[in-house]
């Protein structure tokens, strides 16, 4: 047994930041994902139900005050994003989509265009800059569709959002793109919450999986042990690989449920809905593999 004794009254508490304003409002979709700015990993292969999830996740976590700018290889074939891009429209959410991360013609990074110009404005307060509104496809900020005008700004919605929620669906190789990265790395700093769907683990870039907050793992992965223990690994999580790998075939035994994994707190649920209660004996100080 480990004991201790106070020898003094030096706590430290957490800092009062002088420049930045406290929002008092709960956060929107709280019940599903408790992280605000969160970098999101949908872990499976197609006709899984993915995309519901995102569905329900814009549902849920998107206000008026939020954009959203998907990059989705199946934008314009796929019935389900014609279905979120609706939601949007009903939800006063604007909505920005692109079938690649490079512009098909110009071959320019349109999210590294994105990454650069919300990190020269965010946190600043400026006027409207020159923006060449006219180039086609690329909308750089929430800010920038939004009307100008002197009369009295709208009441704020009851509950807070992220400014932008960005998706990535499908897109394989893109992933591993560096912009991606910078973004997953930043995303706090702009405000934003990050959906990502890919069919493996891998396709986006260590650096990038380091910065995963949620993951949710869909039917499919069993076959493949060592997938699993590279997510295993790369979340760092405090129970032991075997229990890990039960976790996930409860979860994922029947079609279009999902293992959700909170990577910070090493919590789990199945769906959405249903938090496991894992035994103490189950945590792991010590990994074996």
């Amino acid at each position: 047994m480990i004991r201790i004794k106070r020898i003094n009254k030096e706590d430290v508490a957490p800092v009062k930041f002088v420049d930045v304003v406290e929002d008092p409002r709960p956060i929107k979709g709280r019940d599903i994902f408790p992280e605000i700015y969160a970098n999101i990993f949908f872990c499976a292969r197609k006709k899984s139900g993915k995309s519901c999830a995102i569905y329900h996740t814009i549902k849920n976590c998107a206000t008026r005050e939020t954009r959203v700018i998907a990059f989705v290889s199946t934008l314009h074939r796929d019935p389900t994003w014609r279905s979120i891009q609706k939601l949007c429209n009903d939800m006063n959410v604007d909505f920005t989509g692109y079938t690649s991360i490079k512009d098909p013609e110009t071959k320019e990074d349109i999210l590294d265009t994105i990454v650069k110009h919300l990190e020269q404005t965010t946190g600043e307060d400026k006027e409207e800059e020159d923006i060449d509104r006219t180039k086609p496809g690329i909308i750089l900020c929430a800010d920038d569709l939004a009307p100008h005008s002197k009369s009295r700004k709208p009441k704020k919605p009851k509950e807070r959002a992220p400014k932008i929620i960005f998706i990535f669906d499908d897109l394989s190789g893109e992933l591993q793109s560096p912009s991606v990265t910078v973004l997953l790395k930043k995303n706090r700093h702009f405000m934003c919450k990050v959906l990502m769907a890919s069919q493996y683990w891998n396709d986006i870039a260590l650096q990038a999986r380091k910065q995963i907050d949620y993951v949710l793992l869909y039917r499919g992965l069993a076959q493949s042990m060592d997938k699993l223990t590279d997510i295993y690994k790369n979340c760092d999580l405090s129970v032991k690989f075997d229990m890990f790998l039960d976790i996930y075939r409860f979860c994922t035994k029947e079609k279009y449920h999902f293992m959700y994994i909170d990577v910070v707190n090493s919590e789990f649920r199945r769906d959405f809905s249903h938090k496991l209660e894992l035994p103490k004996e189950h945590e792991d100080d010590e990994r074996d593999l």
